[in-house]
């Protein structure tokens, strides 16, 4: 079984979905804009300010070396835009190789 075939990881979209139909979320956070994203949910729900503060812990460059290991194999970068397609689409994420 490949790992993108495990049950643990499923399209976001996925996520949004009622009866196969997909429900627009009132607000996307999104992973590369997660501080003023979160910043700007927080002052949506009235959070005071003084909670507003997003702590970084457990940090790791895993992320950064797993994007590049992504776009240089042609194959994974296809097979992960392939898993992610709905994801990609409808969030407008551009394709690894244009």
């Amino acid at each position: 079984m490949h790992q993108l075939d495990r049950i643990d990881h499923r399209p976001a979209v996925d996520f949004l979905k009622v009866e196969n139909t997909v429900i627009k979320p009132d607000l996307v956070v999104r992973y590369e804009n997660l501080e003023s994203d979160v910043a700007h949910m927080l002052r949506i729900l009235q959070v005071p300010s003084e909670f507003q503060l997003l702590q970084r812990r457990n940090r790791t460059a895993a992320h950064d070396d797993l994007r590049a290991k992504v776009l240089s194999s042609k194959a994974l970068s296809r097979r992960v835009e392939e898993f992610y397609e709905e994801d990609m689409a409808y969030f407008d994420y551009a394709p690894f190789h244009p």
